[in-house]
Formats: C-alpha cells, sequence, structure tokens
C-alpha cells in the first residue's frame, strides 16, 4: 500500500514538473509573440510620426507657394532651371 502511494505521488509529480515546463514554455511564447508585436506597433507608429512630419512640411512649403503674388510666379532665376558653370552639373 505504501509502494502504491509513493508511486501515485512520484506519478502525480513528474505530471505537475511536465504540466509546470509546458506552461512555463507556452508563456515564454508569448512573451516573444507580444514583443515582436510590441516592436512592430512602435515600428508602424514611428511611420505614421514620419508621415505626419511630411504633411505638414508640405501644408507649410504649399502655403509658402501660394502666398506669392501671380507676377511673382513669372519672374524666374536664371539658373533656375539649369546650373551654372562650376556647379558640378552638366552646362
Amino acid at each position: 500500500m505504501i509502494g502504491t502511494i509513493k508511486d501515485t505521488l512520484l506519478a502525480a509529480a513528474v505530471a505537475a514538473a511536465v504540466a509546470a515546463a509546458g506552461w512555463g514554455w507556452w508563456q515564454s511564447i508569448r512573451a516573444d509573440r507580444a514583443e515582436a508585436r510590441a516592436a512592430s506597433l512602435s515600428l508602424q507608429l514611428g511611420a505614421a510620426h514620419a508621415r505626419l512630419a511630411n504633411i505638414e512640411e508640405d501644408r507649410k512649403s504649399d502655403a509658402e507657394i501660394d502666398k506669392l503674388s501671380d507676377d511673382d510666379l513669372r519672374v524666374v532665376p536664371d539658373g533656375w532651371l539649369l546650373p551654372g558653370p562650376g556647379s558640378g552639373g552638366l552646362y
């Protein structure tokens, strides 16, 4: 009778150890997935911030152009389209 109790307790202890190891492994996988998801969300947030900065910069640039009068838009500097000599471009 004592042998069967010891065997039963040993089997229960082994089962508990295997269950605890399995639970720990599963939690490790969940933690890895959560970490990967957090990194992904951080990158997405950074990309959204960059897009917003580009939109704001574009609006400021457009506002500067919109402030110009039509007469100012017709006056084009000589070197606007082609770079002058010595600027490193083709002349």
